[in-house]
């Protein structure tokens, strides 16, 4: 699948793409005129099975809005194979039925926590599942859908903290 989202993104959606894997990035190059513009660690397309899996792949788009029409354009093409979510400008792709809440509740079951031991707060629309499933707050200047949903809304995550510690 990352192959052909690759060979999708290459064809004029976008010059690079972000792997991530646990703690590590690698910026994934379409083009090697592009890759010197940039001074960061990175592979080429041709390299990217050297990378051991990818949890996530992010892209960066230069408005909210160009990232708006790329997350739709993904949604359509990969359907029920890939879960892009918008952050900003940015899109955090990971693969289908994968979210953060779903996250959340792995982590629950390794360290013995219930879902109602768990607060969460977001702001953009990469946080609508987290904040949905476990009726969570939203911070700052949050996406209106999100805050749509949110059980409380914070200006600042410090002052969610001081109410809930």
């Amino acid at each position: 699948v990352v192959h052909d989202l690759f060979d999708y993104l290459r064809g004029g959606i976008c010059n690079f793409a972000i792997l991530v894997c646990d703690h590590e990035r690698k910026w994934v190059f379409f083009d090697k005129e592009e890759a010197k513009k940039h001074e960061r660690e990175h592979i080429f397309l041709d390299e990217v099975d050297t990378f051991p899996y990818a949890s996530q792949i992010s892209l960066r788009f230069d408005t909210a809005d160009e990232a708006s029409k790329v997350t739709a354009l993904i949604t359509e093409k990969f359907d029920k194979i890939l879960n892009p979510c918008q952050n900003g400008n940015c899109i955090d792709i990971v693969k289908y039925g994968m979210d953060k809440s779903i996250g959340i509740l792995e982590y629950c079951s390794l360290v013995g926590l219930s879902e109602k031991d768990v607060i969460t707060a977001g702001d953009n629309y990469n946080d609508l599942a987290m904040i949905k499933r476990f009726e969570g707050c939203a911070v700052g200047r949050a996406v209106e859908p999100l805050v749509a949903v949110a059980k409380h809304r914070y200006p600042t995550i410090d002052k969610l903290i001081e109410d809930f510690c």
